[in-house]
């Protein structure tokens, strides 16, 4: 689902992994790369509760920070909220995700949005536009959350993973350092954690997920979907759901700066633009 935007959004530059031409013909035009490094996601380690920041109070992140930690931790928590309440209540809000509560009128309409949005080459309005439909996946939530990061004082880098076992899956999301600790930021997943408990965070959300009837697809095949809806049966999406074994292998390709040569999206008047939106 994130072909379309990379393709017109960046130009991959020094990839460790050769990677397809279809999905990643032009990946960072609007990245400056500054780590190339692949990263193997970790599943091996032990699972701790509350491993997702965004999800504690502040007692219990007392137990573990200091309070110069837990104010950063709960400026980066704000900013992930108000990423995505900027998407709030919408049915159409993103494409790849098939939700049991969403009919396939709903579904259709949304990638019907989503493709509308991304035929525009400039970035600031391809995401303004994205907020006003209040339709957008990994890719325009990830922008939105990096613009909003910087105008706070962090100096976040966008991240691309990729699936380059299989190519079923690619994501992205944003990292940000705290007191020399890196964290993930995820709006998509809804996720903030350590990046080294990243793994561990997704898979736990994409079981919840599943458990609540809304499944990650790689591909959209209606008449499947369909049956899916009406029988609440996932056994129809088991050709094209991304599965566990799809998320560890994802890979990260890309880390590094957004440029474009519009309207900067870390601008002031971006964020006041994407602030104004009703």
């Amino acid at each position: 689902m994130l072909n379309s935007i990379r393709s017109k959004l960046f130009t991959r530059q020094n990839t460790a992994e050769s990677i397809s031409s279809k999905i990643h013909s032009s990946i960072s035009s609007n990245i400056k790369n500054v780590s190339n490094s692949i990263f193997y996601m970790n599943l091996n380690e032990k699972k701790v509760p509350h491993l997702d920041l965004s999800k504690r109070n502040l007692t219990s992140l007392s137990e573990e920070y200091s309070q110069t930690h837990i104010n950063e931790i709960t400026r980066v928590s704000k900013i992930l909220k108000e990423t995505r309440a900027l998407f709030k209540g919408s049915p159409f809000k993103c494409g790849n995700k098939i939700r049991f509560n969403r009919t396939i009128e709903q579904h259709k309409e949304c990638i019907d949005r989503l493709s509308m949005i991304r035929k525009s080459d400039n970035l600031s309005d391809h995401l303004i536009q994205s907020i006003k439909s209040k339709t957008g996946n990994c890719g325009e939530l990830a922008y939105i959350a990096y613009a909003l990061l910087h105008n706070s004082g962090f100096d976040a880098d966008y991240i691309i993973f990729d699936d380059l076992k299989n190519k079923r899956f690619d994501h992205a999301i944003c990292q940000v350092e705290i007191l020399g600790e890196k964290y993930y930021v995820d709006p998509w997943f809804n996720i903030f954690c350590k990046k080294t408990d990243y793994s561990d965070v997704i898979l736990e959300k994409a079981n919840i997920w599943r458990e609540n009837g809304k499944h990650i697809s790689a591909r959209l095949v209606w008449d499947e979907i369909e049956k899916y809806l009406k029988y609440n049966d996932s056994q129809f999406l088991s050709s094209f759901e991304i599965k566990n074994e799809d998320l560890q292998n994802l890979t990260k390709i890309i880390e590094g700066k957004v440029i474009s040569s519009d309207l900067p999206i870390t601008s002031v008047q971006f964020i006041e633009k994407i602030r104004s939106i009703q």
